[in-house]
Order: structure tokens, then sequence, then C-alpha cells
């Protein structure tokens, strides 16, 4: 038995970090798990709908948390630039929650990392560029023969195209823009 206290580990163990970076991570997670605890009933009714994968139902309910967790009622009243302070714990928690209960089919770092991978950007995101959103969209099944797919038309199932969900919440009444903000939320908060 070694008395080694170097802190040398085994090939792939998590750590490479030093202890100061390894203190600060933790916090962190320990800060998101204290912003979760009152958190509980507002995301019980999501995890029930997708439990029983009623991921219509659950897309609904995800547009409901997100609007209240932004202090609205409707997405009429959530502005774009509002987004940019949205809770990366809020956004999180409901992507792992989706990613968890569809088998890593749904979410929005699958979304996120769709976008990037039909060659959007953040430099996209910030210049509005339609060709990339159209783009994403035609990835995850929501825009064919050059229109969107009315919502109550798309697949609901896990059958569904990867990164197809949450779709609801995408529904503003500020479009694209509302997309791009979300988006770049997304990538600022390493979702």
């Amino acid at each position: 038995m070694s008395n080694d206290m170097s802190g040398s580990h085994a090939p792939g163990a998590v750590s490479d970090l030093t202890l100061e970076e390894r203190v600060a991570q933790l916090e962190r997670r320990f800060d998101d798990a204290l912003l979760m605890l009152p958190d509980v009933q507002r995301y019980g009714r999501l995890v029930e709908l997708l439990v029983a994968q009623k991921f219509k139902e659950a897309d609904a309910e995800t547009t409901k948390v997100m609007l209240e967790v932004a202090g609205q009622t409707s997405h009429d009243t959530l502005v774009p630039e509002r987004l940019q302070s949205f809770p990366c714990n809020a956004i999180r928690v409901t992507d792992q929650l989706w990613q968890k209960y569809s088998r890593n089919r749904f979410g929005f770092s699958v979304q996120r990392q769709l976008y990037l991978e039909v060659g959007g950007t953040l430099d996209s995101l910030r210049a509005g560029d339609m060709k990339m959103l159209l783009n994403f969209a035609e990835r995850v099944g929501i825009y064919k023969d050059k229109q969107m797919v009315d919502y109550e038309e798309r697949d609901f199932s896990l059958n569904a195209p990867a990164g197809s969900l949450p779709a609801h919440w995408w529904r503003s009444p500020y479009g694209a823009k509302m997309v791009n903000f979300f988006f770049m939320r997304l990538i600022a908060c390493e979702i």
C-alpha cells in the first residue's frame, strides 16, 4: 500500500483541477442544490409528466415553469432582453429533467448542441442569422418544405427528432429574436 499523498490519481479520474478550482466547483454545486430546495414543488408537476412520457403536456408545463421563474404570466409580457439575466439554475434543472426522462433525446442542451452542429455560433446569434435558425429548425424536424410544422402536428413521443422538445417555450410573439436571446443565454450559462 502506497503512502503517496501527492494527489496523483488514476488515468481518467476527474481532477486535474487545483484545490481552489475544486472548491469553487463544489461551492457552485452546493449553491445550485440550495437553490433547488424551495423549487421541489415548482418542478414536481413537470417531473410527473416527464415520467409518464406525456411530452406535450410536459412541454406546456415547461413554459409555465420558465415564465414563473421569470416572474411573468405569459409570453406576451416576457421580452427577449429579460433572458439576459434569466437564472441559469432554472434552465439547468429543466434541461436535466428533460434529458433524464427522454433518455437524452430532448432538452435545452441538446438543442444548443444541435444549433452549434448546423454551424450556428454566438456571432450568428448576435447577428440574428435566420439561416442558422432555419437550419436548426430543419434539423429538429420543426421546419419542413420551407415552412414551420404546426405545433399541434408535431410528434410528442420518444420517436420525435432529437432536440425537438421542449418546443412550446420557443413560441413567443417575439419570434426569432426570443430564440436568439435564449440560445445566447444557454451558451452563457454553459448549458
